[in-house]
C-alpha cells in the first residue's frame, strides 16, 4: 500500500472519457533508440518510489510511515525526481480556440507538431457547455475574469495613479465614485443597465482610450458606460468565444527535447505570435491566416484575439520545474481550460 500510494502520486492520469491518449515519442535523429516518453517518466517515477522504500528496508526494517516521517520524507523524493525529470523535458498544453476547430485545422496542427518532433501526450474536445457552466474561461484568464465576474470594485487594489487618472478624465474621484454606488463589474453593471454581457461588451468595444477607457494595470481597465463605470467589460467578448453552445475547444498536451526545440521556438515560431497576421511567416498561426478558407474557417482570422491557436503561459511545464514550484498534473491542466 505504501509503494503504490507513491506510485499513485507521481502517475497521475486523467479520466478515460475525458480524452484521447496517444502513445507519445520525442523524433530525434537516433530515432531508432526513441523511448515512449510516458513510458520513461513512468518508470523513472516507479523506480524512484522502490528505490527509496528499499533504502528503508536494506537494514532489514519495514518501510512505516510513522518512522521518522518517512511518509513525507518519500514523497518529497518522488516529487523532486519529477521536477529533475521535468528539466529534461519541455511540456506545454495547446488549444484551438472554438471559432477554428475543423478537422483540417487539427490535421494542419498535428502534423507540424510531428515534423517538429513533438509528442502528443494526450487530445480532446472540451465543450462550451461545460466551460461555461464550470467557469473554466474564467479560471484560466485568472485575474483578468476575476475583476470582470466576482470581485466587486471596492475590492479591488487601485495605485494612487490610477485614481489621479480617473479624477482627471471623469471629475470625480475614484472614492467618490465608489461611494455612489457607481463602479460595477461586468456582471453587475450588464444587470445595473439591463443589458446582457455581451451588449454590454459591445458598448465596452466603442469606448475611446485616455478618455471614456482608462487602464489601470496590466488586465485591468475601467470605462464609462451609459453613466457608470464598469471594470474590465471588455471581458465580455473574450469569455463569448469559449462559451457558443454547439461549440468547443480541442486541446493538446505535447512534449519533446528541449535541447532540440526551445520554448522560445516553440512559442514564436511552432505556434506564432498572438497577431495571425504579424506572426512568424512559418508558424501555425500565421499558416491558418494565409489558408483560412481551405482550412474550413468561415472568416479570416485577422485580430489578435481571434488567433486559432493558444498557449496558456501558466502552463508551461519545464519553467514550474526550473523554478521549483510544484508541477501541474494533467487534472489540474484540464481544470484550468483544457
Amino acid at each position: 500500500m505504501f509503494q503504490r500510494r507513491l506510485a499513485v502520486g507521481a502517475l497521475r492520469q486523467l479520466p478515460s472519457s475525458t480524452l484521447l491518449k496517444r502513445p507519445c515519442t520525442f523524433f530525434t535523429p537516433q530515432a531508432e533508440h526513441a523511448v515512449p516518453n510516458a513510458k520513461l517518466l513512468a518508470g523513472a517515477a516507479v523506480g524512484a518510489a522502490a528505490a527509496v522504500v528499499a533504502g528503508f528496508t536494506l537494514k532489514g526494517k519495514p518501510a512505516s510511515a510513522d518512522e521518522g516521517n518517512s511518509l513525507a520524507a518519500l514523497e518529497k523524493r518522488v516529487r523532486d525526481l519529477e521536477i529533475a525529470n521535468g528539466e529534461k523535458v519541455s511540456s506545454a498544453f495547446v488549444f484551438i480556440k472554438p471559432h477554428a476547430v475543423t478537422n483540417e485545422v487539427k490535421k494542419l496542427v498535428t502534423q507540424r507538431f510531428s515534423a517538429e518532433g513533438i509528442g502528443i501526450v494526450s487530445e480532446g474536445v472540451i465543450n462550451a457547455e461545460k466551460i461555461d457552466q464550470d467557469m473554466l474561461i474564467d479560471t484560466h484568464y485568472g485575474a483578468i475574469a476575476s475583476r470582470a465576474m466576482k470581485q466587486k470594485p471596492s475590492e479591488l487594489a487601485v495605485q494612487k495613479k490610477a485614481t489621479q487618472e480617473f479624477e482627471q478624465a471623469f471629475g470625480l474621484s475614484w472614492d467618490d465614485a465608489l461611494k455612489k454606488g457607481l463602479v460595477y463589474n461586468l456582471v453587475d453593471g450588464a444587470a445595473k443597465l439591463g443589458c446582457s454581457l455581451d451588449e454590454l461588451g459591445d458598448k465596452y468595444d466603442k469606448l475611446k482610450k485616455g478618455t471614456t477607457l482608462l487602464k489601470f494595470g496590466g488586465g485591468f481597465y475601467c470605462g464609462k458606460v451609459d453613466g457608470i463605470y464598469v471594470i474590465n467589460g471588455f471581458y465580455a467578448r473574450m469569455r463569448s468565444q469559449f462559451t457558443v453552445p454547439g461549440t468547443c475547444i480541442y486541446f493538446y498536451e505535447v512534449q519533446w527535447d528541449p535541447n532540440r526545440l526551445c520554448w522560445a521556438d516553440f512559442r514564436g515560431k511552432v505556434l506564432g505570435g498572438t497577431d495571425p497576421k504579424t506572426a512568424d511567416a512559418s508558424s501555425l498561426r500565421h499558416a491558418i491566416f494565409k489558408t483560412w478558407k481551405d482550412l474550413s474557417l468561415i472568416r479570416s482570422p485577422t485580430r489578435a484575439t481571434m488567433a486559432c491557436m493558444h498557449l496558456p503561459a501558466h502552463l508551461r511545464l519545464s519553467r514550474s520545474a526550473r523554478t521549483g514550484s510544484a508541477l501541474p498534473s494533467r487534472r489540474t491542466i484540464l481544470e484550468r481550460l483544457c
